[in-house]
């Protein structure tokens, strides 16, 4: 069954590729987070997520962790429930509510560090240092690249080109 669509998308875009390849690394790995976690996978993203950005609010993470915003709310939910979290309310707008990470969620966040090192490690050891290496850079090089203003600028162009 491992090689059973060993080429299956070889003539796939690469975004498919790499949309593709993630999914199939949180599929296998994520019943080992729930077991050693607690959590899975997009769930311990949210969290550090929220422990990197103290005070974050739910679009921030719906928009940030690429998580569609029911499942978000959800996850969010999940995470206070289990006092993962706390939420409070902006002292701008108490409307929004803003989200900071437990000390049982530094604990939990910590233990998700430690077994994402190990997982990666084993999905990347087909890699030799020098191609993780280049791979890491050019992946850093497209988030760039996909924030940029040249590159919003060349896709209005793109859709301009393909109305004419």
């Amino acid at each position: 069954m491992a090689n059973a669509g060993k080429n299956r998308f070889a003539n796939e875009r690469m975004t498919f590729r790499l949309a593709s390849l993630a999914q199939q690394a949180i599929e296998v790995n994520d019943d080992i987070f729930v077991e050693k976690v607690g959590l899975p996978i997009r769930a311990l993203r949210v969290l550090r997520f929220i422990g990197d950005n103290p005070g974050t609010t739910f679009v921030d993470i719906a928009e940030v962790t690429a998580i569609e915003r029911s499942q978000a709310s959800r996850i969010i939910q999940s995470l206070l429930s289990k006092e993962l979290i706390k939420r409070q309310n902006s002292p701008i707008d108490a409307r929004r509510f803003q989200l900071y990470i437990t000390d049982k969620g530094e604990e939990t966040r910590a233990i998700g560090r430690i077994v994402s090192d190990g997982l990666e490690e084993i999905l990347l050891e087909p890699l030799s240092p020098t191609a993780l290496a280049a791979f890491d850079r050019a992946l850093a090089q497209l988030s760039q690249w996909l924030r940029s203003d040249e590159y919003l600028e060349k896709l209005t162009q793109y859709r301009k080109n393909l109305s004419a």
